[in-house]
């Protein structure tokens, strides 16, 4: 049915801005949040939500020692070259979660959809 909420496509998530620089990393990681947050604000996907966290809260270790308050410390550039490594490690399965619930999603909604039409 053309219009039904069910298999109504979704808007995909906003990009980060084309300009998006070092100094508002944090910024688009707290969007990125605010988003999964809106996303899964369903107490059905309070789990999925919280199992998120430990990645989140990895990505903000390692924006803050790539990228230090003022007046902190920096790393060297050997430790500056694992801990990108390790941050696109985390966005790299952060991203497979994320396609993997939403595939799992697809195909709930596809077999509610098929059962509501007695296939």
């Amino acid at each position: 049915m053309v219009g039904d909420p069910v298999t109504a496509p979704r808007k995909p998530l906003e990009a980060a801005p084309a300009t998006a620089g070092a100094e508002s990393a944090p910024e688009v990681l707290r969007r990125v949040e605010r988003l999964l947050d809106a996303r899964f604000a369903d107490a059905r996907f309070a789990a999925t939500r919280e199992d998120l966290t430990p990645l989140l809260e990895d990505l903000h270790a390692g924006l803050s020692a790539l990228f230090p308050a003022p007046g902190g410390v920096r790393v060297s550039p050997e430790e500056q070259q694992a801990l990108r490594a390790k941050f696109v490690g985390t966005v790299d399965t952060l991203e497979d979660v994320l396609e993997a619930i939403d595939r799992a999603d697809r195909a709930g909604r596809a077999r509610g959809l098929r059962a509501r039409e007695g296939r």
